[in-house]
């Protein structure tokens, strides 16, 4: 019975790390594609100050966008941790 909840355990723990998996490679990219178009649009130099800094104020948008996301996703895969360690007791 042991191995079987063992067993169980490990499946709960892979299927949290592909859940992981999945949101960073999915859901982190979009923001990441963008702070990426915009600092090359940035790098192109040819862009007057206003223009810049209407990109460096998307960019900051951008940043803590992901930030929060970052932020949520290690609260919520930590609750789940926890409530696998709980059930293994």
């Amino acid at each position: 019975m042991l191995e079987i909840k063992n067993i169980s355990l490990q499946k709960s723990y892979e299927n949290v790390l592909e859940q992981i998996i999945f949101d960073i490679s999915h859901v982190m990219r979009r923001p990441v594609a963008t702070m990426q178009g915009l600092t090359q649009l940035i790098e192109l130099d040819k862009m007057n100050l206003e223009t810049v800094k209407g990109e460096a104020y998307k960019l900051q948008l951008v940043s803590h966008e992901m930030d929060s996301f970052i932020k949520k996703l290690y609260n919520n895969y930590q609750q789940r941790w926890e409530e696998l360690e709980e059930s293994e007791k």
